[in-house]
């Protein structure tokens, strides 16, 4: 995956301002969960990796889109991100919010000229498409909540589903957009349960990380949900109960993966690189 990051970003360097931001944003690092965790539940249904690197694009043009704009003064105001400046740090406002809409907007250019059935372009590009929705308006329920107005857990669980949850989920149902019906009836109920509570997990460890993280660890700053007084899980459930809950999502995404015995370990693999992951 990072190879093909670099290569992306090769081909941009010195094109535009625009296109230099761009890159300066996608080659920044991180963990690359996103198409990763398609990577691997491409692996289980038999995606062959021609088909999976330009959905592993587009879900990581996607996902460094959101943070691009979250970092920006009018949302999350951060000024690290991955180890380095955040783009508006580096460039100016300006030239980061056009930096996040053109890899938005590349995203969907991608999807749509994969060299698939036509049925599956439309169904990767409403899948996507509706991942990206939850995720503005888990921003904005990010940028409304408050711990000062008694936010319970169902509220969490809401704002990080949309927030977080569902572009991990949308990663993980990608490749069974090319799957014929047969197929995606006997992959798709699991992979869901799957994702779902991967999703899930990746966030309680999130908020844990917020708490107790070193800037050097995650990349960002820590402490920034407690600054902004947002609700997370440890506010409404404290620590030892979010990573209890922690432990029983964990156990759950295992369980939905259990009739794919040796096949699913890629996807098994993910569970426990979430629950060790430190940054």
């Amino acid at each position: 995956m990072s190879g093909w990051i670099e290569e992306e970003c090769a081909e941009r360097e010195g094109v535009s301002l625009l296109d230099d931001v761009a890159g300066y944003c996608l080659s920044a690092g991180g963990k690359r969960f996103r198409p990763v965790a398609a990577l691997a539940a491409g692996d289980l249904v038999g995606v062959s990796v021609e088909w999976l690197k330009p959905i592993c694009l587009a879900l990581e043009y996607i996902h460094t889109f959101s943070l691009i704009h979250d970092d920006l003064p009018a949302l999350d105001n951060d000024d690290v991100r991955r180890g380095r400046p955040t783009a508006h740090r580096q460039f100016g406002e300006g030239p980061a919010l056009l930096a996040g809409d053109l890899l938005f907007t590349e995203a969907f250019k991608i999807l749509a000229d994969m060299d698939v059935p036509p049925s599956a372009r439309i169904k990767l590009v409403e899948l996507v498409a509706g991942a990206s929705r939850d995720l503005c308006h888990g921003q904005m329920l990010d940028i409304s909540a408050s711990a000062r107005q008694g936010a319970t857990l169902a509220d969490v669980k809401l704002r990080h589903q949309k927030k977080t949850g569902a572009l991990i989920e949308a990663s993980v149902l990608a490749p069974t957009c090319l799957l014929g019906e047969e197929e995606l009836r006997r992959f798709q109920p699991s992979l869901e349960k799957y994702a779902r509570h991967l999703g899930l997990l990746f966030q309680i460890v999130d908020d844990i990380l917020d708490r107790i993280g070193t800037e050097e660890e995650m990349g960002r700053s820590p402490g920034s949900d407690q600054r902004r007084a947002t609700p997370t899980y440890l506010t409404v459930l404290g620590e030892q109960q979010a990573r209890e809950l922690a432990e029983h999502s964990a156990e759950e995404a295992r369980s939905a993966l259990r009739p794919f015995g040796e096949r699913a370990a890629f996807l098994e693999w993910l569970i426990d690189f979430v629950l060790q992951r430190n940054g």
